[in-house]
């Protein structure tokens, strides 16, 4: 193996970072066309005045490297040895003292120290430390110390009695000999009140005024209470104006009851009686004789009926409402899906597709309906029944007129009904013969959306029922985008024995875990249920039911209020669109689940709830979603189980093409992590993402510190080094599981650093927002104390304020914790790990200040797919497409990343040149061709975006230089760069895959 060097000079004003990777792209470029040598890059970046060196991605391994980049602090024997020479061996160094006296001088006038401590004690008059342990020492071994103008403890007491005045009388406290044992009074010396022991007998006296003044004085002694107003005589208040408790009896007892009702009697003789509110809104006998009055005599309506019989005879042949209503109008056509099964009634014989051209065009059609009454015109007519309300013709009186007016308007609108059913009928005929495929092609173009697959399938039973029952509800949407509501929780057994709650644990609102028993009656209040510890251990015939959700209106709307009756159930914060609530069911599969929606005037309703459940040996299935507009219980079976997770009206139209449902097989099997991701490495990680998932409180967004990893074996381990390693949105992490090695600051891995025994290497990706620097994420998993913040990420309000971030770890961590915001940031409900776009882990917000939440993987189960695609890239190598797709192919590097299954396209865009594709409808782009292996023997039955491929595309695979089971995916790079997404499916197993384009600029690098 050789190795060969470019001298690569950079001009770019480009970042050093851009400019590296740009080298990068260069040097793979040229090993990928020369397998015998290395290649090295020796880079000059003249801009940044910098040199480097890169290497291909074969070559790191042989050169030890940890990246394409090598460390740049070599220096060789020679410029050693020139820079040595450079230092003298022997000498002295002589300082110009006059110099350094006038800079010293300098400093001094320009600190300003002399009125610095101008105010600063002399030490003449401090004592040294030496000097008071002296004085201390003498009056411990009993010498003198003087203290003059200090007062001894028994001056101290003796001046408590002493009088205290303070200025202006406001308050007083005199000698209790004296008298008056507490005086207060105002600034005008306008009150008085005081405590005296004196010669009085005087206990209590206030006064309004000065006491030398005649006022409204109460005098307390002794004998009584007296009071006077205006006079120096007091009366007494208890002669006066006090009742006592027998003057009370004495009245009593001389009062004749017998006469008067008690209030027992009163509310049981008017318990019979009708509610003022109710009497208010009656008529009486007077009104009701005056309306009858008013009604015609039966003799006076026996012409009127008459009339009403020649109505009836001459509009006996319009429709009536009921026949009105299940015409389509112009707006009912327009989701044509809603429409096909009146159309394939009037299409019994079809016609081919060549047949179509002769009729009439889609728009032609509908610019004719544009001319037809719509539905709110039909809806004023009469009908039938509401017609039998009018008088007949023999019981209309002489002189009455018939409108005919109206009678010809009703004629003219039946016209138009039956005009309309015409081109109903039209559209129908020229629609006969087309396919479905042909129907859809159609609707698309005339701007409907069809689906393009009537896949449907039987109901499902479950064949493993034992194990746990997850089901999340996500609410889609509610009445008027309000609050939503849950309660009246069943679970029912496939005996029919029915289970609701009669013990709950209340861990946070948006927490609980409940405990069902056989029992038929959903309680009402908390006092009919029992309130347990987190210690409590469920007995026998209990079934346990965690319930977890993403909000909670408030106290006395908690989460495990879903298992009480619906006046009072658990209630959402505020607009639940988009909310979740889950349900885990232990060790127990019910028939039935049943919750209830709304309250009983329907409002707080759930108008569209999704269901996601994972029991038995189904994982993450999306049922039949639930619809209704009224408060009602939403009933969800586990025995026969309906995976058209498309709705009722996608199952009708599909049966309306004929479409027979099939039985469903899961394309998987429900595994470990550690079964889903093999070998994982550096090169090949195990990726998840660290979610947020609703907002619970919002400061700044949310917060997150503390986190920890723990690796296979459940070790904890801690952050060795952290780093930035990619501008601000990408960092690094070594781990160790010694404690003592452990950072408390970011620190960078040395250059080229290898993992030690037990080390662990992760790399975080921020998707979400930053508040600020001080905030970066790249410390979260660095140590912050309770109230602190100096390590916390917080996401600021950009966005939805919640944490998104992607570990890519080259390990699978048993589990993961962390704490929410310590310093007291926004905190979220809960947090999640998905893996592919699954939910593996969760844990919901327990309302602490500084408690871990855990997301454990060791138990998390996931999707195992059967004999999934086996999906690679292969080099599309063709000798007769010309210049243009040998440059594009040439002018870039082709990736994949098997775990994300996702294909990535790297160059520069202004590199690739355009061409026209072979097929005239795809257009001139710069087209750069992708050899996709799928893994199977035959791309023969493979589907592609639903297009079915046969053995002919194995033809050309082999035309391009591919093996069999592979196929060609023309990538335009020029307008598909920001990724275009293949849903490959075959045998009822399916892989989506993503080919991305990555600019890099090779503008200003040069290479000689």
């Amino acid at each position: 193996m050789g190795t060969k060097k470019l001298t690569v000079i950079a001009t770019s004003n480009a970042s050093l970072e851009s400019i590296q990777n740009s080298v990068i792209s260069v040097v793979n470029q040229r090993r990928a066309k020369d397998q015998a040598n290395n290649y090295i890059g020796d880079v000059f970046a003249v801009q940044h005045k910098a040199q480097f060196y890169v290497v291909d991605d074969d070559f790191i391994s042989t050169v030890k490297s940890d990246g394409n980049v090598l460390k740049t602090d070599y220096v060789t024997a020679t410029k050693l040895g020139e820079e040595l020479a450079k230092i003298p061996s022997s000498g002295t160094v002589t300082l110009d003292e006059n110099r350094v006296n006038e800079l010293i001088d300098s400093k001094i006038s320009t600190l300003d120290l002399d009125s610095k401590f101008s105010s600063k004690a002399n030490v003449t008059d401090v004592y040294t430390k030496s000097e008071i342990d002296e004085k201390v020492a003498t009056a411990a071994s009993g010498g003198s110390v003087n203290l003059d103008g200090y007062a001894t403890k028994d001056e101290v007491n003796n001046k408590v009695t002493q009088s205290i005045i303070v200025d202006k009388g406001e308050a007083r406290i005199e000698n209790e000999v004296t008298g008056g044992g507490a005086k207060f009074l105002g600034e005008t010396y306008d009150s008085f009140a005081g405590v005296n022991d004196g010669g009085d007998d005087v206990y209590a006296l206030m006064y309004a005024r000065d006491k030398a003044k005649l006022g409204t004085r109460v005098w307390l002694n002794p004998n009584g209470a007296y009071y006077s107003k205006n006079s120096s005589t007091y009366e007494s208040i208890e002669d006066n104006e006090i009742v006592t408790k027998k003057d009370i009896a004495n009245l009593q007892a001389s009062v004749d009851l017998s006469r008067y009702t008690t209030t027992d009697q009163l509310n049981l003789a008017l318990s019979a009686k009708a509610d003022k509110v109710m009497v208010d809104g009656l008529v009486t006998k007077i009104e009701v004789n005056e309306e009858i009055a008013k009604l015609a005599t039966k003799d006076e309506i026996t012409p009127i009926n008459e009339k009403i019989v020649v109505i009836e005879e001459s509009i006996e042949g319009l429709a009536s409402k009921d026949e009105i209503t299940v015409l389509a109008s112009k707006d009912e056509l327009t989701p044509i899906n809603d429409k096909l099964v009146e159309i394939e009634a009037l299409i019994p014989n079809f016609a081919t597709s060549g047949d179509l051209a002769g009729f009439a065009n889609m728009s032609d059609v509908r610019l004719e309906l544009d001319t037809k009454a719509d539905s709110t015109v039909i809806n004023t007519l009469a009908t039938k029944a509401e017609l039998g309300n009018y008088a007949l013709k023999s019981e209309i009186p002489t002189g009455v007129e018939i409108d005919d007016e109206q009678v010809a308007r009703a004629v003219n609108e039946n016209s138009k009904i039956q005009e309309l059913s015409s081109a109903v009928a039209n559209m129908a005929s020229n629609l006969q013969g087309a396919t479905y495929s042909q129907v859809v092609a159609t609707m698309k173009y005339c701007g409907y959306d069809v689906p393009s697959d009537l896949t449907i399938y039987d109901p499902y039973n479950l064949k493993d029922r034992s194990g746990n029952v997850n089901l999340t509800l996500e609410i889609d949407s509610t009445y008027n985008n309000s609050y939503a509501t849950l309660q009246n929780l069943k679970l029912i057994g496939s005996d029919g024995k029915v289970y609701t709650m009669a013990k709950y644990c209340n861990t946070s609102l948006t927490s609980a875990t409940l405990y069902f028993v056989e029992k038929e009656n959903v309680p009402k209040l908390d006092s009919e249920v029992e309130k347990v510890e987190s210690t409590y251990e469920k007995q026998e015939g209990e079934i346990v039911v965690d319930i977890k959700t993403t909000s909670t209106y408030s106290s006395g709307y908690d989460a495990y209020r879903i298992g009480l009756d619906e006046s009072s159930g658990w209630c959402s914060a505020g607009n639940a669109v988009g909310e979740r609530v889950e349900i885990v069911i232990r060790d127990f599969i019910p028939a039935k689940i049943s919750v209830r929606t709304g309250y009983e005037d329907s409002s707080h309703l759930i108008t569209k709830c999704n269901f996601i459940l994972s029991c038995g040996e189904l994982m993450g299935e999306s049922l039949i979603p639930n619809e209704g507009n009224k408060r009602r219980d939403m009933v969800i079976s586990l025995q026969d189980i309906d995976v058209n997770s498309k709705g009722e009206g996608f199952v009708e139209l599909a049966k309306a093409w004929n479409i027979a449902p099939i039985a469903y097989v899961p394309n998987y099997s429900v595994g470990s992590i550690s079964a889903l991701v093999n070998n994982v490495s550096s090169e090949n990680p195990f990726v998840f993402s660290f979610r947020g998932l609703d907002i619970h409180t919002d400061s700044y967004g949310t917060g997150v510190s503390n986190i920890e990893f723990f690796n296979e074996s459940g070790e904890r381990l801690y952050p060795k080094y952290a780093y930035l390693s990619s501008g601000d949105n990408e960092a690094t992490y070594i781990l160790t599981p010694k404690e003592d090695e452990k950072i408390d600051e970011l620190a960078t891995a040395p250059e080229g650093y290898v993992l030690l025994e037990g080390e662990k290497k992760v790399v975080a990706i921020r998707h979400s927002g930053q508040y600020s620097s001080s905030y970066g994420f790249e410390e979260f998993l660095l140590y912050t104390a309770q109230g602190a913040y100096n390590h916390e990420y917080l996401v600021g309000n950009n966005g939805d304020g919640l944490v998104d971030v992607e570990f890519r770890c080259d390990f699978i961590p048993s589990k993961l914790q962390y704490i929410q915001s310590p310093y007291g940031h926004g905190k979220a409900t809960g947090y999640e790990a998905v893996v592919d776009g699954l939910q593996v882990a969760t844990a919901m917000y327990a309302g602490g200040s500084y408690d871990y939440e855990v997301l454990d993987f060791s138990k998390a189960k996931v999707k195992i797919p059967k004999g999934s695609f086996n999906l690679d890239y292969e080099a599309v190598n063709r000798s007769d497409m010309g210049s243009e797709f040998n440059n594009n192919q040439s002018k870039v590097s082709i990736d994949i990343n098997k775990l994300t299954s996702t294909i990535t396209v790297t160059g520069d865009i202004n590199n690739l040149q355009t061409y026209a594709s072979s097929n005239p409808d795809q257009g001139i782009h710069k087209w750069v061709g992708i050899g996709i292996k799928t893994g199977f023997n035959s791309v023969e039955g493979v589907s592609v975006n639903g297009s079915v491929l046969d053995k002919s595309y194995d033809e050309t695979a082999k035309v391009n230089g591919l093996s069999g089971g592979s196929f060609v995916f023309w990538f335009k790079a020029d307008t598909d760069g920001s990724g275009r997404t293949l849903s490959l499916s075959k045998d009822g197993i399916s892989k989506d895959i993503k080919v991305v384009f990555k600019q890099v600029d090779t503008s200003d690098i040069v290479v000689m």
